[in-house]
C-alpha cells in the first residue's frame, strides 16, 4: 500500500513537471501584452492665436477620453516633454494645450494614456499666429487744439483704406501690450481717412496710444497720437470734411476741399507745403479759399499725390499743418443692364432670335 502512494506521488510530481511550463507560459504572455490607448483623433489639427499673447488654444476631439494623461512632445520621437506646455480634456471631447506664459507657434506631439492601457501614439498639433491687423499709420501725430476746451480732434491716417467699416478702435493709457487699460472717457470713430478722438466736454492734452482690430485678425501694434494744448495767438488748423478727393476726370485742373470750420478773415493767407515739417513749398499748385471751400488749381493737370497745408488768420499765428490727398481718377464701372421682362416667350419651334426691352440706357 505504501508502495502505491508513492507511486501515485510521482506520477503527481510528474504532471506538474509537465503541465508547468504552459501554465507559466500562459501567465507571463496575459502579463506582457497590454493594449495600447488609441492615437486621438481631432476635426481640425490647426489652431490659430487670437491675440499676440494667449495661453490656451483647444482642438475638439473626435471622441471622447474621459479619464486619460495627456503628454505634449516637441517631436513626434523622442521621450523629452515640450517646454512648460500641458494638455487637459474638458467633458472628454474638448483638448486645451497650455502654455505658462504664452503659447508658442509650433507643431506640437501630443499623446493620450487610458487608465490601464499603455500611451497611444502621438497626434501632431498646430499653433499659428492670427493674422495681425496693421497699424495705424499718419504723417501728423501731433495734433493742438484750436480751442482752449475742445470735445473733439481729427488726425488724418495715411493708410485708412486697409481697415473695414467693423474696425473695433481701442485708445490705451500706455504703448506696451502688457497694459490693458484704456483712456477713460475717450473714443475713437474712423471715417474715411480721418480718426477722430472724442470726448463728451473736453479733450485730456496727453498721448494716446491707438490700436485697431479688424475682423478675423488680432489686434494691431499700438500708434502714439499726441494733443497739445491750445495755442492762444494761433490760427486753428483746417478740418477737412474729407482729407482724400479723387479727381473727377483723367486729366484735371483743380480740385476741392470742403473745410468744416470757418475763419474771421474772409481771406485768410494759406500755404501749401511738400511734407509734415520743413519750409518747401509747392510751387506749382495755387490755393483760393471761399466759403469754406478750399481749391487746389494747377495751370493744366494737378499732380496727385499728398499736399501739407497751413492758414494764417488775419494776425493770428499760422496753424498746424494739416494733409490733404488728391487721388486718381477711378473710371466708373458699367450699369448693370436691367429689362422690363425678364422671360422671353418664343412665337415659334424653331426661332433664331429673342428681344428683351431694356429699362436703363446705354449710349
Amino acid at each position: 500500500m505504501k508502495a502505491n502512494v508513492k507511486g501515485l506521488k510521482g506520477l503527481k510530481g510528474l504532471a506538474i513537471a509537465l503541465l508547468a511550463p504552459f501554465v507559466l507560459g500562459q501567465c507571463s504572455d496575459s502579463q506582457a501584452v497590454v493594449e495600447q490607448t488609441s492615437m486621438p483623433g481631432v476635426f481640425d489639427d490647426v489652431a490659430v492665436k487670437r491675440a499676440p499673447t494667449q495661453r490656451i488654444v483647444e482642438f475638439y476631439l473626435t471622441s471622447e477620453y474621459l479619464d486619460a494623461e495627456w503628454k505634449v512632445y516637441p517631436s513626434k520621437t523622442g521621450q523629452k516633454l515640450a517646454a512648460n506646455m500641458t494638455a487637459s480634456c474638458n467633458n472628454g471631447t474638448m483638448l486645451v494645450l497650455m502654455h505658462s506664459k504664452d503659447i508658442i507657434p509650433a507643431t506640437y506631439y501630443v499623446s493620450a494614456t487610458d487608465p490601464g492601457k499603455s500611451e497611444s501614439e502621438r497626434v501632431p498639433l498646430t499653433v499659428l499666429n492670427q493674422e495681425q491687423t496693421d497699424t495705424p499709420e499718419t504723417s501728423i501725430a501731433i495734433v493742438a487744439k484750436s480751442t482752449e476746451a475742445q470735445a473733439r480732434v481729427t488726425f488724418t491716417l495715411d493708410n485708412a483704406g486697409v481697415y473695414s467699416a467693423l474696425s473695433e478702435w481701442r485708445l490705451y493709457m500706455l504703448p506696451g501690450e502688457e497694459s490693458t487699460t484704456l483712456v477713460p472717457g475717450v473714443t475713437a470713430t474712423l471715417s474715411g481717412e480721418i480718426l477722430t478722438l472724442t470726448h463728451t466736454s473736453n479733450l485730456p492734452e496727453r498721448e494716446y496710444w491707438v490700436a485697431v482690430t479688424d475682423m478675423g485678425k488680432s489686434e494691431s501694434k499700438r500708434k502714439g497720437l499726441s494733443i497739445t494744448p491750445y495755442e492762444k495767438g494761433r490760427t486753428p488748423a483746417p478740418l477737412p470734411e474729407n482729407a482724400t478727393v479723387a479727381k473727377s476726370a483723367e486729366k484735371q485742373a483743380s480740385v476741392s476741399f470742403l473745410m468744416l470750420n470757418a475763419y474771421s478773415n474772409p481771406v485768410p493767407v494759406w500755404k501749401l507745403y511738400s511734407s509734415a515739417v520743413g519750409n518747401v513749398l509747392i510751387d506749382n499748385v495755387s490755393m483760393s479759399y471761399s466759403d469754406k471751400t478750399l481749391t487746389l488749381s494747377h495751370t493744366s493737370d494737378i499732380p496727385v499725390g499728398a499736399y501739407f497745408v497751413a492758414v494764417t488768420d488775419g494776425e493770428l499765428f499760422e496753424s498746424a499743418r494739416v494733409k490733404l490727398t488728391v487721388s486718381n481718377y477711378v473710371l466708373p464701372a458699367t450699369a448693370t443692364p436691367t429689362v422690363a421682362i425678364t422671360n422671353f416667350a418664343k412665337t415659334a419651334f424653331v426661332q433664331a432670335s429673342a428681344n428683351f426691352t431694356l429699362t436703363n440706357d446705354f449710349t
